[in-house]
């Protein structure tokens, strides 16, 4: 497989992932901490994007510190090939920190990793000699295109980035990309001045709610056609516990401007959207309001 011009090569991405994770684990090994009850039956969160100095990781890091599961789902994004590909990755203090706690958890309990559209070099090099060279050193830690998250109460969820999401249209092929840049680019010159963020300001704006509600009214479509009852996604930074008729569309939301959010199911079934505070913003099933 040819890489694109300027994209990081595969194979180095790959080396960086497994000499990550050989870090992390001797870092951890021997070390002996208490046991804790699991509260959560999984905990699911993206748009991340290590690697750029623009996310909210310290805050990540405590809630997942916070609210322990059985299963960590990352749905996307939780690096930012893209960004590498323009000026290289950069970590700041807290990306490594989360990083390497991210892959040391991986080698300790259930985690599994759905690619999203910034980490498009993996996804590239599925099946390839360089993802069965992670696979086989991090066995553990399940990579793939898409999951199917079985709930509680037996729903079939999917779990999916949601690039996939609308493609149809020239309305997400416009906006995706070059709408996108120009956020990225405002949100860095924005938090330099000390700004508010701009991408709260235009998904707060009309035009904002509607594309957010066109989003996800697509992401229920998608979960009809494909005969779950539901789907779990990411890629428009914007969180969301929703119905749309008999179809739950649950978005876990982003790390790229504060506090954050990320979904859990708790142990009895319930799902909760909650922010980098820990406060819980939105509750379904058993016990919500």
């Amino acid at each position: 497989m040819d890489d694109l011009e300027g994209t990081p090569n595969v194979g180095l991405i790959s080396t960086l992932v497994v000499d990550t994770m050989a870090m992390a684990v001797s870092i951890t090994h021997g070390e002996e901490s208490p046991a804790r009850p699991a509260p959560h039956r999984a905990l699911f969160v993206s748009d991340v994007h290590l690697g750029t100095r623009r996310t909210e990781a310290w805050r990540l890091l405590q809630q997942l510190k916070a609210h322990p599961s059985e299963r960590l789902v990352l749905v996307g994004d939780i690096l930012d090939c893209t960004a590498w590909r323009k000026r290289g990755a950069v970590f700041s203090p807290s990306e490594v920190e989360l990083a390497l706690w991210l892959v040391a958890t991986a080698a300790e309990r259930q985690v599994i990793w759905v690619l999203g559209n910034h980490e498009h070099p993996l996804r590239e090099a599925m099946g390839s000699t360089v993802m069965q060279t992670i696979k086989h050193n991090m066995p553990w830690l399940p990579i793939a295109h898409s999951y199917v998250h079985q709930a509680k109460d037996g729903r079939r969820l999917a779990v999916i980035h949601g690039d996939c999401l609308g493609h149809g249209s020239g309305r997400w092929q416009r906006l995706d990309y070059w709408g996108y840049q120009a956020l990225v680019e405002l949100e860095r010159w924005s938090r330099r001045l000390g700004l508010p963020s701009p991408t709260l300001a235009v998904q707060r704006g009309r035009g904002g709610q509607q594309v957010i509600a066109a989003f996800h009214r697509d992401a229920a479509a998608w979960a009809q056609r494909h005969g779950f009852d539901g789907v779990i996604c990411g890629h428009i930074h914007s969180a969301c516990l929703e119905h749309h008729g008999s179809v739950r569309v649950l978005n876990t939301g982003c790390w790229t401007h504060p506090p954050g959010t990320f979904l859990v199911e708790t142990a009895d079934g319930c799902w909760q959207l909650r922010d980098g505070h820990g406060h819980c913003l939105a509750q379904l099933g058993e016990g919500a309001s």
